[in-house]
C-alpha cells in the first residue's frame, strides 16, 4: 500500500476514534472490573457487588459456562446493583482449540446468548486466546469469532461482539487473524495489556504501542476502531528474596505433595535484570534445599517440562514481545497438562504502589483513546504468597479494600457517567503527566502526577478553581493562589480550574 494512503488511514482511523470515544463517554461510564462471579467469588455475593456499586463502578465483566443456577444468580444480583455485565464466552469443556468443535461451540454460544441477551448485552469471545489454547494461532482464533459473530448477530445484531482479550498486544497473532478474515467479525478489540511501572518512557511506548495496533486496524480495514482493556492491573504478591526465603521454601514443599521436588528456572541473559533476579540469586535461594534445573530458550524445545514439579518463571510485564511469545506457549502447555507455575522477581509492588499505578493506566489508557477500562480483579484469593495471580485483586481475600479500591472509587466519583475527555490538551507537560475532563454540569477537572518520582513545579492556577484532593479523595491543602506544587507518583486532582498553566 502507498506511504501516504497508509499515513492517512492512520490518521483518519485515530480521528474517528476519538469522535466515537468522546461520544461514548459523554453517554456511559468506561469503568469496569473483572470478578470471577462464577467462579471463587460467587459465595461472596452480594457484598462483592456492594462495593463495585459503591466505589462507582459500572461495568463487570464476568465468566460464563453452563451452569444455570450459577449464572441465573449471578445476573439477576448483578442487575439489582445497577452494573452492567460484560460476559466472556469460555464454553464448558476442555480449554484447548474450540475450533476444532465449532458445531459444539456454537451451540454453547446459541444456548447461553438466548437465555441471557435481554440483561447481557455485550460478549467477548474467548479470554486470551494467544495463550490459552493449545499451539495458539491467529487464523485458528479467526474461524471460531466469525462464527460466534454469525450465531450472536443472528440471535439479536443489536448485541455487542468483542475480539477476545489478548494477553499483551500480540502483533502477529493479531494480524493473522485479521489475514485469516476477523476484521468484520466483531465490534471492538479487546486486549490486556498489562504493563509494569510507567516511567515517562515506558508511558510513551505504550502510547506507541496503541498506535500500532490502530494502524495494523486501519491497514487491514477493520470495520470499528473501539479499543477496550479488559484485563489490566498490578499484583502485590511477594517478592522472591532473601526475606522470604523460608516462606517460599515452604510453599514449594506444598506443590511436591510428599514426592521429590524439582524444580526448573527458565531464564534467559537477554531478560533485563533490572526487573528480576540474577541467576546465581535464583540460586542461591533455593538451590540448597532442591534439585534445580535451569532451562534457556533453546532447551524448551527438547525437554519434557512435566518431570518438574514446579517451574520458576520471571515477572513477564516488562519481558520483550519476542522473548515473551517464545516463552508462553511452553508455559501453558505445562499449565494445562496440571503443573505448577511459580513466578520471580525483585521488583515488588506494594499496595501503595498498585493505587497508584491503576489510577495513572486508567487515566492514561483513556487519554490514549480506550473506550472501556476493566481493572483486574475485585478480590485477591490469597492462595498463594508466591502465586502472582492470587494477589491483583482491589480487596484481600475478606472483601477489606486495599488502597488501591480507594484510589479508583476516587477517579469514579471525579469522573461521572457523562464526562467529556479533553483530546486536544497535550497529556505530556515536560516531565509531569496531565490529564484533563470536563463533567457533564462543565465542572474542568485535572490529574497531575510525575511518573518518574518527586519534583516541585511551577503552576498557576486558573478561575473557577473549587478545591483539590489526593489519589484517594481526601482534601490537600491547595489553592487558587498557590504558585508551586510538588508532583510524585501520586496522582492529585485539581477540580474547578478553567485553565492550568
Amino acid at each position: 500500500m502507498n506511504k501516504s494512503k497508509v499515513l492517512a488511514s492512520v490518521a483518519g482511523i485515530m480521528l474517528a476514534h476519538v469522535l466515537i470515544s468522546n461520544s461514548a463517554m459523554a453517554q456511559e461510564s468506561p469503568f469496569g472490573i473483572h470478578a470471577h462471579l462464577n467462579g471463587g467469588e460467587f459465595r461472596q455475593m452480594p457484598q462483592n457487588l456492594q462495593l463495585m456499586q459503591d466505589a462507582g463502578m459500572r461495568w463487570v465483566r464476568v465468566d460464563f459456562d453452563n451452569n444455570f443456577d450459577r449464572t441465573d444468580r449471578v445476573v439477576e444480583e448483578t442487575e439489582k446493583h445497577n452494573l452492567r455485565i460484560m460476559g466472556v464466552l469460555l464454553g464448558g469443556g476442555s480449554w484447548a482449540n474450540p475450533h476444532q468443535r465449532l458445531d459444539e461451540w456454537t451451540a454453547y454460544v446459541e444456548k447461553i446468548v438466548l437465555r441471557y441477551k435481554d440483561k447481557v448485552r455485550h460478549w467477548e469471545v474467548w479470554n486470551e486466546p494467544n495463550l490459552f489454547w493449545l499451539n495458539p494461532d491467529g487464523a485458528d482464533y479467526a474461524a471460531l469469532l466469525k462464527a460466534t459473530y454469525k450465531k450472536i448477530k443472528e440471535i439479536d445484531p443489536e448485541l455487542t461482539v468483542l475480539y477476545g482479550g489478548t494477553s499483551g498486544i500480540p502483533m502477529a497473532f493479531i494480524e493473522k487473524s485479521f489475514a485469516a478474515g476477523a476484521t468484520d467479525s466483531f465490534d471492538g478489540l479487546n486486549i490486556h495489556p498489562y504493563r509494569g511501572r510507567l516511567t515517562m518512557q515506558q508511558t510513551e511506548q505504550y502510547e506507541k504501542d496503541l498506535d500500532a495496533l490502530r494502524a495494523l486496524m486501519a491497514q487491514y480495514k477493520v470495520k470499528t476502531n473501539r479499543l477496550w482493556i479488559t484485563e489490566m492491573g498490578y499484583s502485590t504478591v511477594a517478592t522472591l528474596n532473601e526475606s522470604t526465603k523460608d516462606l517460599f521454601h515452604e510453599t514449594l514443599k506444598k506443590h511436591a505433595k510428599g514426592k521429590e521436588l524439582k524444580v526448573a528456572i527458565l531464564y534467559d541473559d537477554d531478560y533485563p535484570t533490572g526487573n528480576t533476579l540474577t541467576l546465581s540469586e535464583i540460586q542461591t535461594l533455593i538451590a540448597d534445599e532442591f534439585q534445580v534445573s535451569v532451562l534457556h530458550k533453546p532447551d524448551l524445545t527438547n525437554t519434557d517440562l512435566t518431570q518438574f514439579n514446579v517451574l520458576l518463571f520471571p515477572l513477564w510485564e516488562n519481558y520483550s514481545v519476542q522473548m515473551f511469545e517464545e516463552f508462553i506457549p511452553y508455559i501453558f502447555n505445562y499449565m494445562f497438562r496440571g503443573g505448577e507455575v511459580c513466578f520471580y522477581g525483585n521488583e515488588a509492588v506494594t499496595e501503595t504502589d498498585q493505587a497508584q499505578y491503576l489510577v495513572q493506566s486508567i487515566l492514561l489508557s483513556l487519554r490514549f483513546g480506550i473506550e472501556r477500562f476493566f481493572c483486574y480483579e475485585l478480590m485477591s484469593s490469597e492462595s498463594n504468597p508466591f502465586d502472582r495471580e492470587a494477589h491483583f485483586g482491589l480487596t484481600n481475600n475478606k472483601l477489606e479494600p486495599k488502597p488501591a479500591y480507594h484510589a479508583y472509587a476516587t477517579l469514579c466519583k471525579l469522573y461521572p457517567e457523562g464526562s467529556v475527555l479533553n483530546t486536544k490538551h497535550k497529556w505530556k507537560q515536560k516531565d509531569i503527566c496531565v490529564i484533563n475532563w470536563k463533567q457533564k454540569d462543565g465542572t474542568n477537572v485535572w490529574a497531575l502526577w510525575s511518573p518518574n518520582g518527586s519534583q516541585e513545579i511551577a503552576i498557576k492556577i486558573g478561575k473557577g478553581f473549587k478545591h483539590a484532593v489526593s489519589l484517594s479523595g481526601e482534601k490537600l491543602p491547595i489553592t487558587k493562589s498557590t504558585q508551586t506544587l510538588t508532583i510524585g507518583q501520586d496522582v492529585i486532582y485539581l477540580i474547578g480550574a478553567q485553565t492550568l498553566k
